[in-house]
Parts: structure tokens; sequence; C-alpha cells
């Protein structure tokens, strides 16, 4: 199932390099349209960082920097049109 749920995900948004490294940037591209939050979560569910709020349009993509963050495991969520998608990305 969860492959199956990754491949839909995919298909509205994905997140690239991923892994990524502290002086790198993570990019966000958005295959869809509408209204939109994204955030940048630490594993305890914390927003870290909220990187973008506002419509979107196809295609969309957001750069982070990433340089204030810790090595770890974080989640970007993803709101469109009030479906929540999530990302795991690990930073080191």
């Amino acid at each position: 199932v969860t492959g199956i749920e990754d491949t839909e995900r995919k298909k509205v948004f994905e997140v690239y390099p991923n892994p990524v490294s502290l002086n790198e940037k993570l990019t966000i591209q958005v295959n869809g349209s509408g209204m939109s939050s994204i955030d940048l979560m630490d594993m305890t569910g914390r927003v870290v960082k909220q990187v973008y709020a506002g419509e979107v349009c196809f295609p969309f993509t957001k750069d982070i920097e990433l340089s204030t963050l810790s090595r770890g495991l974080y989640f970007i969520r993803l709101s469109l049109d009030g479906k929540i998608m999530t990302s795991k990305v690990f930073v080191n």
C-alpha cells in the first residue's frame, strides 16, 4: 500500500534532492493548481519553516534554504485544495 500512496503523492508533488546536504537547496515541485500551503516540519510535527502559503499554478517550484537547520529527518507537508500529503526529507 505504501508504494501506491507514494506513487500518487509523486503525481502531485516531488521533493529533491533527497537526501540533501545543509549547504544545498531543497526544491519542491507541485504538479497541480489551487490554494496551497507548504510547511517544513521536524520529527515531532513542529513546523520549523512555513515555506509557502497562497495560490499555486502548475508547474510550481519553490527552493528552500536549509543552512539554519540541524541534520536529521524532516517532513514536507503540502496542503493543496484541502488534501494533505507529506514527504520525508533527510538532511545530512
